[in-house]
């Protein structure tokens, strides 16, 4: 709902946005605690996390609107084990187009 509101409103926008980010800048420097040396060093942990944590607020839409726990469990078993993968490959996909407009947002 926050999220929903804070496209209309830019100075709920600005407040959610900085608070976002503080959150996301503290799971990256928890994950790197958590899942070790060789991981925490990798240089696509953080793309890696980014698109777990986007996931994560998609699964948590999806339960609140349709409940459906068993099914979003079975989403998480797969993740676990595709996150290595995607570890690997972070970024991969990009185009080269994509990749001059990442550094300009």
């Amino acid at each position: 709902e926050l999220r929903t509101a804070a496209r209309t409103d830019p100075e709920l926008r600005r407040v959610l946005t900085v608070a976002e980010r503080s959150l996301r800048d503290r799971i990256v420097a928890q994950s790197r605690t958590l899942f070790g040396r060789a991981v925490a060093e990798h240089p696509n942990l953080e793309r890696a996390l980014d698109l777990t944590l986007q996931l994560m607020i998609g699964a948590a839409m999806s339960s609140v609107l349709h409940g459906e726990g068993s099914r979003l469990d079975d989403l998480i078993d797969d993740w676990k084990a595709l996150f290595p993968l995607v570890l690997a490959n972070a970024g991969a996909a990009a185009t080269p187009d994509r990749k001059k407009v990442k550094g300009k947002r």
